[in-house]
């Protein structure tokens, strides 16, 4: 909806296997609880009907000597260890494993000659706003190198540039933001006006330069800001 992965996701995402972590931040695909469990996002999976005992068991043991240690023992008792496979997880290996964006979108669109997974993957990133796609891919590509503080200090820029209607009300002025209009279009297509089809900023992920894609991980200087997130444990 002309946005980005945000809350450092890109941080665990770039550390999936299989490209799995770039397919979900560029397809925004649903994912199950079991699955997140699968593929390393969840470190325990607690099926539904096990819930109330889990709450339960919250609610008799934990008091102001509880530990990390002693919660995760909670949990581990009401968890399952059995892991849900990632349907198609062989071809997103190889259509993502592109260095460019425009490499992905090449690989699939050869792919989708042969695979129905393939070909609706693709009509649904041709449907995606071409800047947020090229901003999450390259957000994708710094997160594997960061950790988590450097990931929500990223995503921190990125939300600045993004969210125009904040930035106007705090009058916090800066030339990129006054021609973003994408966020906006999205939200309004997805909730306001369902069924209009979205007026994205650009016509194709090629047409636009990288420094643009660049400036938005510049640092944003913000009076208001608060955090400091390289401190954040």
């Amino acid at each position: 909806m002309g946005y980005f992965p945000d809350f450092a996701s890109t941080i665990y995402f770039a550390r999936l296997r299989n490209n799995l972590g770039l397919y979900y931040a560029l397809t925004g695909a649903k994912i199950s609880g079991k699955q997140l469990y699968s593929v390393g996002l969840a470190d325990y999976f607690v099926p539904e009907s096990r819930l109330a005992d889990l709450e339960k068991a919250f609610a008799e043991g934990i008091d102001e000597n509880i530990t990390l240690e002693k919660l995760k023992k909670i949990v581990e008792s009401y968890s399952e260890p059995e892991k849900e496979p990632i349907e198609h997880e062989d071809l997103i290996k190889e259509a993502f494993s592109g260095k460019t964006l425009s490499e992905v979108f090449a690989k699939l669109e050869e792919l989708s000659t042969v695979d129905e997974f393939a070909k609706k993957t693709l009509h649904k990133l041709q449907k995606s706003p071409p800047r947020s796609l090229r901003v999450a891919f390259e957000q994708y590509k710094r997160a594997k190198t960061m950790d988590v503080n450097q990931g929500l200090e990223m995503d921190y820029a990125l939300t600045r540039y993004f969210a125009l209607l904040l930035n106007l009300c705090l009058n916090i002025n800066h030339p990129s933001l006054m021609h973003e209009h994408d966020f906006v279009e999205g939200v309004s297509a997805l909730f306001l006006k369902k069924g209009k089809k979205p007026e994205w900023m650009d016509k194709s992920i090629d047409d636009i330069p990288d420094e643009t894609i660049n400036k938005y991980f510049k640092p944003v200087t913000d009076p208001f800001r608060k955090i400091d997130f390289a401190n954040i444990k």
